[in-house]
């Protein structure tokens, strides 16, 4: 019999093991998905190892927001379950109302 994993059961074991770290193949990972994407904003904390990144997108137009967004949720969702995440689109607004923005955080979310 297969052993399901259940999400708060992951989320359980992160927090008890003290949080997820933010390692390298997770940021070499997102670097990738967001090669060709405008970086507005980005925020790293935590040494050695990050805890905590912080990061605005420009990828344009609703459909390129929002496949930005899924990807970013794929890669999480595959290489680091358990690791808190936050992902936002809005609207970039004026001059911009047909743009959108993308903001992630990862790490100590709310902090």
């Amino acid at each position: 019999m297969t052993e399901i994993r259940r999400g708060s059961d992951e989320l359980l074991k992160a927090y008890r093991a003290g949080g997820r770290p933010i390692d390298e193949k997770l940021i070499e990972s997102l670097a990738g998905k967001v090669r060709d994407i405008d970086i507005h904003d980005i925020l790293v904390k935590g040494t050695p190892k990050p805890d905590l990144v912080r990061a605005v997108f420009l990828p344009g137009g609703a459909k390129a927001a929002g496949a930005l967004a899924a990807d970013l949720l794929e890669d999480l969702n595959q290489q680091n379950p358990g690791l808190p995440a936050k992902i936002s689109i809005l609207t970039r607004g004026i001059p911009w109302p047909e743009q959108f923005k993308v903001e992630m955080e990862l790490g100590q979310i709310g902090n």
